[in-house]
């Protein structure tokens, strides 16, 4: 179930800190987090073949037109896009791949095993399909990954990380400018506490300069209207179920 994976893997993230503590080195300790992710992802199943009307009936209302705008030169970048089915359809939809903008599927598991088990040849789309695979986002370095106009998220990226402030800087940081975020999560995954009270993942980013925010209960869409976005530093402080379920509990590091 996705639940269990999620729990699995945020367990691991968690675990290794508290293993280190204090005193460890942050980077040892990154290493360690991602490899337990690694073991614990592989034992456990992820929904990985969503459709691209999957996409535009359940992410913010604006996505089906804004995928209809993109023009060759563009790039849309794909969180967690399992085995690429949303990215494989947009490709298959134009009759010539190169008036297709260029798509980065970004995956950790599924989708290589999956068109391997199918025993198909996996499609590039004349080089506009490129997919980067068996790593987290989180450590993927900046260089292999250009800016995008258009970043997506379907319960990907930001609905398991252990780093939220790490993972959007990195985010905002790969999106050009006026580019569209397209975030599908729910705010009951995601609690920020805060001096002045507990924000959810919505209210949390609608608080951060130079964004604008459209959209509630983590169908979102963000479109970044200064260059460099500042993201305040989050500690993880649990995961685990609830009587709601899963849920992660944040501490906004504040000055």
């Amino acid at each position: 179930m996705k639940f269990k994976a999620l729990i699995c893997l945020i367990f691991w993230q968690v675990l290794a800190l508290v293993s280190f503590g204090a005193s460890g080195s942050a980077a040892v300790t990154c290493q360690l987090a991602l490899k337990g992710a690694r073991q614990e992802i592989q034992k456990n199943k992820f929904i990985t073949n969503r459709s691209l009307e999957n996409y535009s009936s359940r992410l913010f209302p604006s996505f089906r037109q804004r995928m209809s705008e993109l023009k060759p030169n563009d790039l849309w970048i794909d969180l967690g896009g399992g085995e690429g089915r949303a990215a494989e359809e947009y490709l298959q939809s134009k009759i010539n791949p190169l008036e297709a903008a260029q798509v980065y599927l970004i995956t950790y598991v599924g989708r290589r095993s999956s068109i391997l088990k199918r025993k198909i040849e996996i499609p590039s789309f004349q080089g506009k399909l490129k997919v980067l695979e068996g790593r987290f986002f989180e450590e993927i370095p900046d260089q292999e990954i250009p800016q995008a106009d258009m970043i997506t998220d379907f319960y990907g990226v930001l609905s398991y990380t252990g780093d939220l402030s790490l993972t959007l800087r990195k985010i905002f940081r790969h999106l050009k400018l006026h580019g569209e975020l397209y975030i599908h999560s729910s705010n009951m995954v995601t609690s920020i506490e805060t001096s002045n009270g507990v924000m959810s993942l919505t209210s949390f980013l609608k608080s951060l300069s130079g964004l604008q925010v459209e959209g509630q209960d983590g169908i979102l869409k963000i479109t970044k209207e200064q260059e460099e976005i500042k993201v305040p530093p989050l500690s993880l402080l649990s995961s685990g179920l609830n009587p709601v379920g899963f849920h992660r509990r944040f501490q906004l590091q504040e000055k």
